[in-house]
This record gives C-alpha cells, structure tokens and sequence, in this order.
C-alpha cells in the first residue's frame, strides 16, 4: 500500500527496441573499466596519452645511456685486454728467439748483453700479465717464474761456453714457454671474440630499440586511440539518451519502453550523468504517480463505496452544519429512509423528521419530543467526547447507535441492529440462572437467591430452605430409561410450582435433588411443616409416564434460618443433613434440623470410614444358609450371606452396612472378595452340595464378571456346575446386551444363574423370555402370608407354573413354619429356604446346621 509520500514502485517494463549494435554495446563494457566521474575519465586520457611519450622518451634515453656503457666498457677493457695479449705475445716470440739463439752464439760479450735484454723481456711481460686480471692468463702468470728461469739459465750455459747444458737447457726452456705463449694466444682470441660478440650484441640492441619504439608508439595509439573514442562516444550517447527521457517526461509520454529502460539503467551510474539519470527517474516517478493518482482515488473511491455498502452497521457521517457527507445502504434499510436522503448534502433534520413521521407514532415519538431529543444530542455532540445511545428504531426492533465527534464540528454514527443480540443475551442469563429440563432455578441462581435472603435477615425476619430428593428415582430412571426419567422430572417440577406460593423459589440442583425457599411475613416453623406435608403428599402420588403408572417418594431436610444458620454454607450443609436423617427413618419424611442430627452425622461418617477399613483388615465374613430340596429331602446348595464383624460394635446388621456400601460404591470390590471367599469355602464341602452367591450390578458395570468368576474357580478348584450366581433385575437394567451375552458366556462354562426376588422389579417376564434362567428365586413378600392368604398361594403356584413351563427350577424363600412349608410344596416350588431349616451360620458351624436342616424336613415330611 503506498502513502502520499511515497511514489508506488514503477512496473517493470519489456523494451521492445532492437538491441544497441556491438560497437556500441562493446563501448558500454569497455566504459565499466573507467573512472567513474567523466572529468576524471578525461584527465585519466591526457594522463595516459602523456605518460605514453614520457615512456617512450625515458625508453631511448636509457638504451643510448646502455650503449654508451657498453662502448666504453669494449674500449676499456676487452681492447685493452686485446692489446696487452698481443704485446705479451710479441714480446714472448722476442724473447724465444733470444734463448734459441744462445746456442749458436760464440760471443761471450753477445750473450751477457742477450742475458741483459731477456731480463728486460721477462720483467715487461711480468708487468704486462699483472695489468691483464685475465683469468685465462692466470697458467701463464704461475709458469712465468719458470719460464724466466729456465730463459736465464739457457743464456748463462751459452755465455759458458757450455753446448750440451746450454742445449739442455733450451729445451726446458720451450717445455715451459710453449704453454705460456698458447695462453696468451688464446686469451688474445678470447678477448677478440668477446669484443666482436659484445659489438653484435650492440647492434641488435639498436635494432630492437627501433622495433620496441615503433611498437610503443602504435601500441599507444591503439589505446589512447579507442579510450578515447569510448569516453567521448559513452557520454555523447549517455547524454543523448537522459536528453529523449526527459523530452519523453515533459510530454508525459511514459510508454516508450526502450526510453525509460536506458534512463532506468543511468541510475546506476555512480558519475555526473548517474546524478542526472536519478534525478530524472524520481521526476519519472513524481509524474507518473501524479498521472495515476486520478485512478488510484477512483479506485479507491469504488473499494470504499464497496466496503461501506458491505458493512454489518449503518454508518453515516455529517458535517459541522448537519449535512449528510456519506453514508450505507445498511444505513438507510435500518432506518427505512429512501435514497434521495442518503444524497451528500441531506441535512440531518430533513432524515429525522422522515423517520419520525413514518414510525414516530409506532413508538409513541411525537415531534415536539424528537426536537428536544435533536438539542439534547447537538449538545453532547458540542463536549467533543464519543458516547452511545440505544433506540427503538421500529416496532419490536432496537438499535445500539455509536457517536464519534470529529474536530472542527460533525460526527460519525456507527448503527448497530442489537434486537438479536439483546434476545441472546436474555437467552443466555435464562440459561445461565434456569435449569433448561424443567425451568426451574438452577443450583447457580438458588445459590444468588439464597445470599439475597440472608441479607434480608433482622427486625425477625426470617425463612426456611427445604432440601429434598425423590425417592426411587434412580430405579425409574434405570428401568424405563433417561427419556422417562426425565419427563417425570418434569411433572414433578409442575407439581412444585402448583404447591408452592408465589413469593416462594424453587430451584432443581441437579439430577433428582431440588429445594424451596419459603419466605413471607411472620413466617413460623409450622408454616415450613405445613409445606413439608403437602409436598409429601403432592410428588408422592402416582406418575403417567406414557401409559406406566410410577410411584416415587420424596425425603425432605428443613432448616430455618437464621436459627440453623446465617451463611449459605451453614444452611445448605445442615438442611443436607436433615434430609440424611429422613432418608435413614425409611425414606418419605420430612426432618427439621436440630443439633443432634450433628452426632448421626459423625456417626455415619465414622460408619464409612470403619466399612472401608473393614475391606481391607479382613472384618467381612460369610455366612450360609442351606436350600433344600422338597422332593427329596436332601440339600441342595447353601447360600453366601455376608457379615461384618465390627471390632468394638460386634456383628453389623446387612440391612444397615450393605445400602452404606451401595452409597460409597465399595459394593463391588465387596462383592467379588464375597464370590472368591465362597468359592473357597465350597471347595471344601460334599460333591453335591452347591454354593449360590449374590452378584451386584455394579460388577457387571465395573469388571469383567466372566473373567472375575472363572478366576475365582480356577483360584479355589472349584467346578463351574458347584457355583450359582443370583442376580435381581436391576442388574439387567444396566446395559442389556451387554448382561445378557455375559450371562450367556457364564451358564455356557457351567455356572447356574438364579434370578432373585422374582416379582418385586419392574418387566421381569420380559427378563425371563430374554434370557433363559436355570432358577427363579420368589421373594419372601409373597410366601410368608401363602398359609393365610389365597391370593399369595395364587401368585406363588402361577410363578412356579410358569418357571416349569420355561424349563426352570422355582425356590421359595422365607420359609419360617411348617405350614408354610406345605403350602409351598402344595404350590409345587423345587427348593425352599429358610429359618424353618436354618439361620444363616457361620463356615465352621455349616455342618451341623445342614443336619438339622434335613431333620426338619424329614419332620414336615
């Protein structure tokens, strides 16, 4: 995005011109070679053209200096050296011939004088052969002493008048003097040869001097020459180019490709037509965003028209005299104004009196009204300050409007259409205070109300809290699933709001759990009891739960405040414990909290502290009663009854620690210790005799119960056909494919399955055409009245026809006479139990109670 300060990049454009010719793109490669500032590339060129001579020049001057060496260097020493070996030579011959001639000489006085001259001889050449510092003379210099000698020696036997010592001695002479004149000849040569060399040499030198001169001199020309022609020619066609741009800039013609590229690639130059080239390019780039700022603004004018028109909010924007500067479509549609007001200029009034006739009577607006409202905004307006106002902008419709003034006068509207949203929002603070299943209170707003009517206690002021749950909820919900669990909340939230006044609050805390609170003037503890009773009497009556008649109960905790308590924790915690209390009394009553509910409390709590310890310190124990066999007499399977035997209370009664160990969800691990500790015990026992344990249904939900019972026979070596499980139809209510196929798997391996307290639940003939039972156990409520009541002997033998008829065993329980033993034989059971036979005993006392067992059934025989 680009800001008035800041030119948009140019795009990149293709030159679409033929390629500059190879001169001139030589040129350009050339060029990068050189200086960059074009003064510098001149004087660079002078410096070169003159530095061109100056090398030339030092170059002559220094080889006539060398020749001039040379010439007296052969003038000083190698003719010197010539000359000299030419004078020794002459003067060795000389002296030769003087010793040749000393033999044939006769005269004494001839030969002194001959001595004399050879001497002389001898020293000269000496002399001469010092001066030389030849080194080819340096043999000649080491024989001359010799070759004197011998010289002087063949003189002096001629001037003796000695022939044959003379004659000896001429030829030691020539042995020595022969080396010394061929040394001196060949350092002659030698010196000659030299001289001649060295004179050649002098004339190549000459001659090359002239060729590396002719060769400066063009090779100089050549370069001079072509920098020349590239400095003169680069900054007439840089020129020439930066002239077209800005000829083609000042007619605003920008679409020569070829042109602005040339231009375009000056700008990189770091010399003065660089400078001229970047200032061209940014007038280029000022011209050309002045040329393009006329679309750019059109462009941007059709963006903003799009973006405002496609706002979410009305927006308008007025002037300091209250003229109409912009505005939405969503603007007019919200105030249903037509479009000839949406037109700059509109003044503010002229669009509030429109909407005020059109829907001022809707909303009970009238003129006189809509001016004041029209002062009242100019005014809030005037402080400068932004502010928001809310409207009825329609019948039913409410906007949220948002003011902005701006500097100088005006404002800006920013209008927002919020009837959903306020919908919403009282959505969500029902949600957030009502339960959604029955709309009653939730826990969150009893909770609210709660503290609210504590900070209304004092001048005797005071109200109670009603605490309660329904009772056999879960076995409903369990039965006939969650959907009629919850239309029976339901009902029984209508009911409530039938019972209670109005000025009292009801509120569902979640599942079955509700409470009250009951206000009003005078209010007195009978008024709590009184509304105790009638909830009793209201949510205990018969449920319609799509054509199935349900009776649940009701436990209430009362607590009255500020007696029982002035915080809402004390409250809520004590009316709890009232409704503990009335769920211990047998459930369906209503308590008043009182201090001593404080110790049953503890008492419980220490109830479960000592039943979780009794798990784990071995207190739990097994009992067992035998079942008998009508027909014949003989026992056939005693039932596990679990005992705890407390270390200070004694033996605990099951009616009392099984339902703690149902709440406290120990039922399970109590359960399978029972199966495995029973297992045990059977193994001990007679072949024949079975042992029959209760299951739970949190064991089926919990565990693996398949692997649990095939562990425990495994464990103990028991055989599968010795062990039979008991279960109740709550069990089947859990998950019923799932208990179903593991019932299946559990008969399959050999295990007997009873069903318990057959006709006391809910569908049980369902259960027994869903699964095939090898036992139908019936409950003792229909046999310990069989002897006195028709109607219980009717049950009993339809119960024990239709268990013959599915191919199952039946058994009676709660046997406790010997009528109704008969009765039950005269019904036709299988197998009977009860006190009649045997209480339930201890492992150890077993035997004993089973012989008396079969002596009282020999006697009802």
């Amino acid at each position: 995005m680009t800001t008035p300060h800041t030119p948009p990049p140019m795009p990149r454009l293709r030159a679409t011109a033929a390629h500059p010719p190879m001169s001139r793109r030589l040129a350009n490669r050339a060029s990068r070679l050189l200086p960059r500032s074009i003064a510098t590339r001149f004087v660079w060129a002078g410096a070169l053209t003159l530095g061109s001579v100056i090398v030339l020049a030092f170059g002559a001057l220094f080889y006539i200096e060398r020749t001039n060496r040379v010439v007296a260097d052969i003038r000083d020493r190698d003719v010197a050296l010539s000359s000299t070996a030419t004078d020794i030579e002459l003067l060795l011959e000389r002296h030769r011939k003087l010793v040749e001639s000393a033999i044939a000489q006769t005269d004494l006085v001839a030969a002194n004088n001959d001595m004399r001259v050879a001497d002389d001889i001898a020293t000269t050449i000496s002399t001469l052969m010092r001066r030389a510092r030849d080194p080819s003379l340096d043999q000649a210099r080491a024989l001359h002493s010799e070759f004197v000698s011998e010289g002087h020696r063949a003189l002096f036997f001629a001037a003796a008048a000695s022939p044959r010592e003379a004659r000896e001695a001429v030829n030691a002479y020539f042995r020595v003097a022969n080396p010394i004149q061929a040394a001196v000849r060949s350092s002659r040569e030698l010196s000659i040869a030299t001289t001649e060399r060295r004179i050649s040499d002098l004339v190549k030198r000459g001659k090359r001097l002239r060729t590396w001169v002719t060769a400066a001199a063009i090779i100089a020309l050549l370069i001079v020459l072509p920098i020349c022609v590239v400095i003169i020619s680069g900054v007439a066609f840089r020129l020439k180019s930066i002239a077209g741009g800005m000829r083609r800039v000042a007619l605003n013609d920008l679409r020569d490709a070829a042109a602005i590229a040339n231009v375009r690639a000056e700008t990189s130059a770091r010399d003065e037509i660089g400078e001229m080239a970047r200032a061209l390019e940014i007038f280029k780039r000022n011209a050309a965003t002045l040329l393009s700022n006329t679309h750019e603004i059109e462009k941007l004018n059709t963006w903003f028209h799009i973006a405002l028109n496609n706002m979410a909010r009305g927006l308008s924007m007025f002037d300091a005299q209250g003229k109409l500067l912009v505005c939405n479509d969503r603007y007019l549609e919200l105030y249903g104004l037509p479009q000839k007001l949406g037109v700059p200029g509109t003044s503010f009034e002229a669009i509030a009196e429109h909407w005020c006739s059109k829907f001022g009577a809707t909303n009970h607006v009238t003129p006189q009204q809509l001016e004041s409202w029209m002062i009242k905004l100019h005014a809030q307006i005037a402080t400068g300050a932004p502010f928001s106002e809310v409207h009825e902008i329609e019948a039913g419709r409410t906007a949220l409007v948002n003011t902005q003034p701006l500097e100088g006068g005006g404002w800006v509207d920013l209008h927002e259409d919020i009837t959903e949203k306020l919908a919403a929002e009282t959505e969500i603070s029902r949600l957030a205070h009502f339960d959604t299943l029955t709309g009653l209170a939730n826990r969150h707003y009893f909770q609210e109300t709660l503290e609210e009517a504590l900070l209304g206690l004092g001048n005797g002021m005071r109200f109670a809290v009603l605490w309660f749950d329904l009772d056999k909820f879960k076995a409903v919900n369990d039965t006939l699933g969650h959907p009629s669990g919850d239309a029976l909340l339901k009902i029984v939230a209508a009911r409530l709001r039938d019972t209670v006044r109005k000025s009292d609050f009801i509120a569902r805390l979640g599942g079955d759990e509700f409470a009250i609170i009951a206000t009003g003037a005078n209010f007195e503890d009978q008024d709590a009891a009184t509304l105790a009773r009638r909830l009793l009497r209201i949510v205990s009556a018969p449920y319609d739960l799509d054509g199935r008649i349900v009776s649940v109960g009701v436990s209430i905790g009362i607590v009255i405040a500020p007696e029982h308590g002035v915080t809402a924790h004390e409250l809520t915690r004590n009316a709890d414990r009232a409704l503990y209390r009335a769920k211990s009394r047998g459930r369906g009553n209503a308590v008043l909290f009182n201090d001593n509910l404080e110790a049953e409390i503890s008492g419980r709590e220490q109830a479960e502290a000592d039943l979780r310890r009794a798990l784990a310190s071995n207190q739990l124990l097994l009992h067992y009663q035998p079942i008998i066999d009508v027909t014949t007499g003989r026992i056939k399977s005693c039932e596990a009854l679990m005992r705890w035997h407390h270390p200070v209370r004694g033996m605990v009664s099951p009616g009392e620690f099984i339902p703690l160990a149902e709440e406290m969800g120990l039922i399970g691990a109590m359960g399978e210790w029972a199966l495995r500790q029973a297992c045990r015990d059977a193994a001990e026992w007679p072949d024949g005799i079975m042992v029959s344990v209760n299951v739970a249904a949190t064991q089926f939900t919990s565990t693996d119960m398949v692997l649990a019972v095939k562990s425990a026979l495994q464990v103990a070596g028991l055989a599968a056909s010795r062990l039979e499980l008991e279960v109740t139809e709550t069990i089947m209510l859990k998950d019923n494919a799932a208990t179903i196929d593991a019932l299946r798997a559990l008969r399959d391996a050999g295990v007997s399955i009873a069903l318990d307290d057959f006709g006391t639940g809910y569908a049980s003939l369902s259960y027994l055409r869903a699964f095939p039972f090898n036992k139908i156990k019936i409950d003792q409520c229909f046999v310990k009245d069989i002897a006195t009541r028709p109607d219980c002997f009717s049950i009993v033998q339809a119960i024990v026809s239709l268990a013959h008829s599915l191919g199952m065993a039946s058994v009676a329980e709660g046997i406790e006479t010997p009528d109704v033993l008969a009765k039950v034989i005269a019904a036709g059971c299988d197998e009977a139990q009860g006190y009649y036979f045997s209480r339930p005993v201890a492992v150890s006392s077993l035997p004993e109670a089973l012989r008396m067992a079969t002596e009282n059934q020999h006697k009802a025989a």
